[in-house]
Protein backbone atom coordinates (compact mmCIF):
# COMPACT_ATOMS: atom_id res chain seq x y z
CA UNK A 1 0.00 0.00 0.00
CA UNK A 2 1.01 3.31 -1.00
CA UNK A 3 1.35 6.46 1.57
CA UNK A 4 -0.54 10.06 -0.21
CA UNK A 5 1.69 12.57 -0.74
CA UNK A 6 -1.17 14.80 -0.64
CA UNK A 7 -3.26 15.12 2.83
CA UNK A 8 -6.41 13.92 0.43
CA UNK A 9 -6.35 12.09 -2.69
CA UNK A 10 -6.63 14.88 -4.74
CA UNK A 11 -4.28 17.99 -4.04
CA UNK A 12 -4.66 21.40 -5.90
CA UNK A 13 -1.88 23.90 -7.05
CA UNK A 14 -1.60 27.71 -7.47
CA UNK A 15 0.50 29.91 -8.97
CA UNK A 16 2.46 33.12 -7.36
CA UNK A 17 -1.10 34.75 -8.12
CA UNK A 18 -3.37 32.21 -6.29
CA UNK A 19 -4.51 31.04 -9.83
CA UNK A 20 -4.90 27.22 -10.43
CA UNK A 21 -2.25 26.14 -11.85
CA UNK A 22 -3.72 24.90 -14.75
CA UNK A 23 -1.63 22.70 -16.94
CA UNK A 24 1.18 22.98 -14.15
CA UNK A 25 4.10 19.66 -14.37
CA UNK A 26 4.44 18.36 -11.11
CA UNK A 27 8.43 16.62 -11.22
CA UNK A 28 9.28 14.15 -8.92
CA UNK A 29 12.65 12.32 -8.49
CA UNK A 30 14.21 10.34 -6.18
CA UNK A 31 15.60 12.06 -2.57
CA UNK A 32 19.11 13.55 -3.77
CA UNK A 33 18.85 13.02 -7.20
CA UNK A 34 18.38 15.97 -10.00
CA UNK A 35 17.87 13.14 -12.66
CA UNK A 36 16.48 9.96 -11.61
CA UNK A 37 12.71 10.07 -11.85
CA UNK A 38 10.67 8.50 -9.15
CA UNK A 39 6.89 6.61 -9.50
CA UNK A 40 3.96 8.13 -8.33
CA UNK A 41 0.69 6.76 -8.53
CA UNK A 42 -3.17 7.73 -9.16
CA UNK A 43 -5.00 5.50 -6.87
CA UNK A 44 -3.76 4.57 -2.88
CA UNK A 45 -3.36 0.99 -3.97
CA UNK A 46 -0.49 1.97 -6.43
CA UNK A 47 -2.08 0.08 -9.35
CA UNK A 48 -2.17 3.31 -11.42
CA UNK A 49 1.47 5.04 -12.70
CA UNK A 50 1.07 8.93 -12.82
CA UNK A 51 3.25 10.61 -16.19
CA UNK A 52 6.51 11.83 -14.67
CA UNK A 53 6.13 14.99 -14.72
CA UNK A 54 2.14 14.46 -13.41
CA UNK A 55 0.28 17.37 -15.87
CA UNK A 56 -2.46 19.49 -13.61
CA UNK A 57 -5.86 19.80 -15.29
CA UNK A 58 -7.48 22.64 -15.64
CA UNK A 59 -7.91 23.16 -12.31
CA UNK A 60 -3.98 22.84 -11.01
CA UNK A 61 -5.68 19.31 -9.76
CA UNK A 62 -4.02 15.71 -10.08
CA UNK A 63 -4.23 12.81 -7.74
CA UNK A 64 -0.98 11.79 -6.48
CA UNK A 65 0.15 8.84 -3.82
CA UNK A 66 3.58 7.54 -3.25
CA UNK A 67 5.94 5.88 -1.08
CA UNK A 68 9.05 7.43 0.83
CA UNK A 69 10.55 10.74 0.24
CA UNK A 70 10.27 12.60 -3.39
CA UNK A 71 12.26 15.47 -4.42
CA UNK A 72 9.13 17.60 -6.31
CA UNK A 73 9.85 20.54 -8.68
CA UNK A 74 6.91 22.14 -9.82
CA UNK A 75 6.67 23.91 -13.07
CA UNK A 76 3.91 25.86 -14.71
CA UNK A 77 2.53 25.14 -18.27
CA UNK A 78 5.09 27.25 -19.81
CA UNK A 79 8.10 25.30 -18.43
CA UNK A 80 8.71 28.23 -15.78
CA UNK A 81 9.78 26.72 -12.40
CA UNK A 82 7.39 27.72 -9.73
CA UNK A 83 8.97 26.04 -6.67
CA UNK A 84 10.83 22.94 -5.95
CA UNK A 85 10.69 21.26 -2.40
CA UNK A 86 13.79 19.49 -1.60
Amino acid sequence: MTQALAPFFRQQFFDQNGNPLSGGKIYFNVCGSTSESKNTYEDYLGSTLNTNPVILNSSGVAKIYGIGLYDVWIYNSRDELIESIL
